[in-house]
């Protein structure tokens, strides 16, 4: 068994750091889903009470469109975390201890692999319309005098 060197072991360490940075990150992710899903339900009782009132609430429906996009992807890693999903908790009381290190194993590489094809995917169309042209076409471009 090798060991760490003092500089990133224990108590101050590097490696005790960037676990409290992460730790602190997904907090502040939680808050911000939180915050999200409270954005979502103002806005939702906000426009429901001004038609009663015979007045709407322009832009609700996209308004809490974007905050449940927001609050889904901020949400994602505390539960990760904990691992509170709860289809997988259900079948991982059924496997044995060697089934669950097996099964989570096969998760996050298929995780990880699905995010490299959405990320390649997302490169490959960005680039072919930047070949394309459309990227200078766009009216942010127009707004600061780009051609």
């Amino acid at each position: 068994m090798t060991s760490q060197p003092d500089s990133l072991a224990g108590p101050g360490g590097l490696i005790e750091l960037y676990h409290r940075a992460l730790r602190a990150l997904v907090n502040a992710l939680a808050w911000v889903a939180g915050a999200g899903l409270m954005l979502m339900v103002l806005i939702t009782s906000a426009d429901v009470i001004l038609r009663k009132c015979n007045l709407s609430l322009t832009g609700a429906y996209d308004l809490v469109k974007i905050a449940a996009t927001i609050t889904a992807a901020a949400a994602l890693p505390y539960t990760t975390a904990i691992k509170g999903h709860v289809a997988i908790e259900y079948f991982f009381h059924k496997l044995g201890r060697r089934g669950r290190v097996v099964v989570d194993a096969l998760m996050r590489v298929g995780g990880m692999a699905l995010s490299s094809l959405l990320t390649w995917g997302f490169v490959d169309y960005g680039s072919s319309l930047r070949q394309k042209g459309e990227s200078r076409s766009s009216p942010r471009s127009k707004a600061f005098g780009k051609r």
